[in-house]
């Protein structure tokens, strides 16, 4: 699925928030992205921020550390993967790609698998009012 959403969105900046930092770690290898854990010291965070805001690279897999009080560059593309955030987080998260820029539209792609307890999560976060105003579609 991820690999389908780089390729619709090619040259745009895309933040994945990972479920965990296995995930994510798996995720920064297969995609070779940079990986923000809440282990990263402030420098090697720093350098890879800077590499987003740059465009050295296009996208980077974090699990967590971005949801509040980091500066990120300007994305318009999330895609969050493994649906355990809470009603907090998804505020959070949409914050980020929502920054006022122009006339673009900014786009989360929320990843679940059908049947699970995730999928029930994920209608429930999108029922709260951090989702007002948006439109939903099921690919």
């Amino acid at each position: 699925m991820l690999e389908d959403l780089f390729r619709l969105h090619v040259g745009s900046t895309v933040i994945i928030f990972a479920g965990s930092n296995a995930m994510a770690r798996d995720v920064s290898r297969r995609f070779l992205l940079p990986c923000l854990l809440n282990h990263c010291g402030k420098k090697e965070r720093q350098d890879i921020l800077d590499g987003l805001r740059d465009r050295t690279y296009p996208a980077l897999v974090a699990n967590q550390v971005l949801d509040e009080g980091v500066d990120l560059p300007e994305a318009k593309v999330a895609v969050v993967i493994g649906g355990q955030a809470s009603t907090k987080q998804a505020k959070q998260r949409l914050g980020r790609i929502l920054r006022k820029s122009g006339n673009q539209l900014a786009t989360l792609y929320e990843v679940v698998c059908a049947e699970t307890g995730e999928e029930n999560r994920s209608r429930k976060r999108r029922r709260t009012d951090a989702y007002e105003g948006t439109r939903h579609r099921q690919l």
